[in-house]
Order: C-alpha cells, then structure tokens, then sequence
C-alpha cells in the first residue's frame, strides 16, 4: 500500500491551551533525537505553540546534529496566525531565529479568520518565497470554499488538515482537490491527539483539565460510535499483532497524502510510532476502519468544519 512520509508534529513540545502542559523538556529533546535516528526528516511547528518555545527548542536540537544531518537534508515547517501584512516579515525573521536556520521550507498560515482578508496576508507570504526566505508556501485549517478560493488568486504549494479515523471529514475532498491542483497535503493528529490509543474511551479516563475532554466523540451522541471505532481498533490490531495507535497511524499512512504529522511525547510514544511504516495492513482491513470512521463522522453537524470546533 502506498506510504505518505512520517513526520513529527512538535506542539506537545511546548503546550498550550490546556493540552500537553505537563510536558518535561528532556522528553522532548530525546524524542527530538529518537525521531532523527530513526529516520524522520519532516518537523512542523508553528509560532503559537508555546509563544515561540517549540520552535526554538525545534532549531536547537536540529542544529546540533547540523554534521550528521545537514540542514537541506530537514524540512522545517512552521506556521503564522492572520496579522497585519506589513507585520510578517519581522514575524518569520523571529521564526528564523528560534529555528537556527536562513530559510523556512514551508510556512502555513493557520487557521484562517473570518474578519481577517488572506489574500494580502498570503501575497506577502508568496513574495518571501520569491526572496528565498521560504521556499514554499501553505495554509492550514482552511475550510473547503475558502481553500478553493484561495487556489484560484495564490500558488500554494501545501494544504495541511486534520485526518484520522477520529476526524475523517473532508479528508477525501481535500486529498482529491489538492490531487487536482498538483498540491502536498499533509494531514496532523493521525493519534486523534491520543485518543486512538484506546486509552480513553470517555472523558473520565483523562486527567482533569485535559482540553481533549471537551471534544466531540465524547459527547452522549456518539458514545455508540465511538466505541465501535475502538472496538474495531482493538480486534484488528490484535489479529496484526500490533498496539491500536499503530494500526490508527498505519491508516493514516495509507491516504492519499504527502505527508502524516504525528506527535510523540517521548522516544518510547516515538519509536511505537516509527513502526506503523512497517506494518502491512489487509486492504479489507483499511475498508472496514474506514467504514467505522465514517460511522463516527457522519452525525457531526455539517457546519463543524474541524476537529477542535473552531469558527473561522
């Protein structure tokens, strides 16, 4: 089956907004390390996470290993929140900082605003890559008419969502569409931020405070799904001799994209990742955690248009 490129999703590294708080730097820093053993080369961070602290924890460790692994080797992808035009070149200058690096091989810009115009937003984003300062350009969390209407006035070259058997809406639309245009898509949170461990099966089973305890698969109305996406999990992944979060990322690896961003905590949550490359998972078995997918999704409203709830 065909396999997307792993890569390592660093917004655990420095929490926020109630998830990942609790994260000890020398976890990070080992699984920093664990994922450039083991053969990872794709990082995505942004600027939100953490003000700034993924990112700089990012460039130093990459940095360190700058003999063994040069830098054209990496791509290094992080992310701006909509702001004023005229404010984005002192903004990526401080990425570059934080980062340890001339250049940014991908710069998303992340979840849109309503009340922000892209457009200009984008442009100046399409002249840093012109300038060499970011060698190619993406948007992150666009719903699907905004997406459209973006492609039609600015080259992207990436699109990034969500996608996992949690949060399967508009995956296909979206790999189709950037399928069309000649666009990479990345998909993050193939784990459903844990969740497909089946660990948490309701929202007691997470520690108090925990952000993930509001979203929606733990609400009463989809408390039959849920389960039975569990339950699915755990059947197959026995039958594969393999851990759920493994089959769950597997999956992920077999969609249609470029790319899978996916979070570690440690080296020991990272190299359990880094096996899903390996495992050779039944087309029939791919249909049916499909279909349970889709089962989850199908009741979600149809003006939800992302996994965190978010309105853009």
């Amino acid at each position: 089956m065909p396999v997307a490129e792993l890569g390592l999703g660093c917004w655990q590294f420095a929490g926020t907004f109630g998830f990942w708080s609790d994260q000890p730097r020398e976890d990070s820093i080992r699984t920093i390390h664990a994922a450039l053993r083991g053969g990872v080369r794709h990082f995505d961070t942004a600027q939100g996470y953490g003000n700034g602290r993924s990112e700089q924890m990012v460039g130093q460790q990459l940095r360190r290993f700058r003999k063994e692994f040069p830098r054209d080797s990496l791509t290094i992808a992080t992310k701006v929140m909509p702001m004023s035009p005229d404010k984005l070149r002192t903004s990526v200058e401080m990425s570059l900082r934080r980062l340890c690096t001339p250049y940014i091989d991908i710069l998303y810009l992340h979840w849109p605003d309503s009340k922000t115009d892209t457009g200009p937003l984008l442009e100046t984003m399409s002249r840093l890559k012109a300038e060499g300062t970011v060698r190619q350009i993406g948007v992150s969390n666009f719903p699907p008419l905004l997406l459209e209407k973006t492609c039609r006035n600015i080259q992207i070259d990436w699109v990034q969502c969500a996608g996992s058997l949690l949060w399967i809406k508009n995956l296909a639309w979206t790999a189709d569409f950037c399928k069309r245009h000649g666009i990479n898509t990345a998909i993050y949170s193939p784990l459903g931020m844990g969740l497909l461990t089946g660990r948490y099966r309701t929202a007691a089973d997470l520690p108090e405070g925990d952000a993930r305890r509001k979203l929606f698969c733990f609400q009463p109305e989809y408390e039959e799904s849920w389960n039975h996406l569990l339950d699915r999990l755990q059947t197959y992944s026995e039958r594969l001799s393999c851990a759920p979060g493994q089959l769950a990322l597997a999956w992920a690896l077999s969609q249609e994209v470029s790319a899978v961003i996916s979070g570690a905590r440690d080296k020991t949550q990272l190299t359990e990742n880094l096996v899903a490359r390996q495992l050779s998972v039944p087309k029939d078995v791919l249909m049916e955690l499909s279909s349970a997918a889709w089962r989850l999704n199908q009741d979600i409203p149809q003006e939800q248009d992302n996994i965190f709830g978010h309105a853009w």
